[in-house]
């Protein structure tokens, strides 16, 4: 029986900017988000880097669209805002890049040992 893949090829899904940094109730931070091409959404890997460095890749724990019927839906598209809220990672600033991909895996597999 075959397990999961060793390797994973990035498929990139969209590019968003960090506006502003959101501190909610609890210990969570939360940035609020411009997306400038193609898409975010709750089922996104992410990256985010601050001046071409990259200080964390992750999943997305919770996104919210903004705007002026409020907070809601999973997704944002290009040009949209909204508010993302970071699994496990909340040093976020204003000017950060966030890039968005999924994972597909491969069908490369490593010598068995």
């Amino acid at each position: 029986m075959e397990g999961p893949p060793d390797e994973y090829r990035l498929l990139p899904e969209g590019r968003a900017q960090v506006l502003s940094k959101i501190q909610s109730s609890g210990p969570s931070v939360l940035a609020g988000s411009r997306v400038l091409e193609g898409q975010v959404s709750q089922a996104s890997f992410v990256r985010v880097s601050r001046n071409r460095r990259a200080l964390w890749t992750g999943r997305i724990r919770q996104l919210r669209l903004r705007g002026a019927a409020g907070l809601g839906g999973t997704r944002a598209t290009a040009g949209q805002e909204c508010v993302i809220a970071f699994d496990g990672f909340n040093d976020v600033q204003p000017g950060d890049a966030v890039e968005a991909f999924q994972l597909e895996p491969t069908n490369a597999r490593r010598p068995s040992r």
